[in-house]
């Protein structure tokens, strides 16, 4: 029954990998993040309109909101991916153990 369970540090590894695999980008007034599964933001841009614009309360508020948003989806999609993994691993299924 666990007999995969001996590659467990393996299969970490393998998942750590593909959580980092996952991207995503969201974008908010302006400003667009780019975030991967393992909750990391790997790009950021802001429109100069906005930068022209000057308000600099705006912009953080916006930024904020962008970066936030990102890290959700990209958490929402590693945790979908991850899910389908162990479905994988474990024939039969865990029950509701991962949502």
């Amino acid at each position: 029954m666990f007999g995969n369970l001996g590659n467990l540090k393996e299969m970490q590894e393998k998942m750590q990998q593909d959580m980092a695999s996952v991207k995503v980008e969201e974008e908010v007034g302006g400003i667009t993040v780019e975030a991967t599964g393992d909750k990391r933001i790997t790009n950021i841009s802001i429109k100069p309109e906005l930068l022209e614009a000057g308000d600099a309360e705006m912009i953080e508020d916006l930024l904020l909101e962008a970066v936030n948003r990102a890290l959700d989806k990209a958490e929402e999609q590693a945790q979908g991916k991850m899910k389908d993994m162990m479905s994988g691993m474990f024939p039969g299924g865990l029950g509701n153990l991962f949502g």
